[in-house]
């Protein structure tokens, strides 16, 4: 496992590199996303949630991905994105019956709970902190 998380993070540095290489946050430079970033994020959307869930990895963590944490906010930023744009939940829920079984770490534990609502991580009414795994907790601020 230590080889293909490696692997993994080797692939995510370039992603952050590629992302750093234009002016602005987008893939292509320019004023607004293009294709590739809208085609693209959706995996990154599904990658984020997954491996924390699973892996425990948080490759949203500051200071970690720069480039692709600044493209994920610019995208944010957008109410259009938003409408469309999961939660941590789903993502990691259906991955299975589309992949296949997952495999959790001991890393995964606490984040995996939190996802799943275990321990009161889900409260009526919901209070989203700042770092709410909920698209929508963006829009609320």
């Amino acid at each position: 496992l230590a080889a293909t998380r490696s692997r993994f993070l080797s692939s995510l540095r370039r992603v952050d590199a590629a992302l750093g290489s234009t002016a602005g946050p987008w893939f292509l430079g320019g004023r607004a996303p293009s294709i590739v970033d809208l085609q693209y994020v959706s995996h990154v959307e599904r990658m984020a949630a997954s491996v924390l869930y699973w892996k425990g990895l948080d490759i949203r963590r500051p200071g970690d991905f720069p480039n692709l944490e600044r493209w994920l906010v610019a995208l944010e930023e957008r109410p259009t994105y938003l409408a469309t744009k999961s939660d941590y939940y789903t993502h990691a829920m259906v991955l299975p019956s589309q992949n296949g079984p997952g495999y959790g770490t001991d890393e995964a534990r606490d984040p995996a709970a939190r996802i799943f609502g275990m321990d009161g991580a889900w409260r009526i009414p919901c209070e989203l902190p700042d770092d709410a795994l909920e698209p929508l907790a963006l829009l609320q601020a």
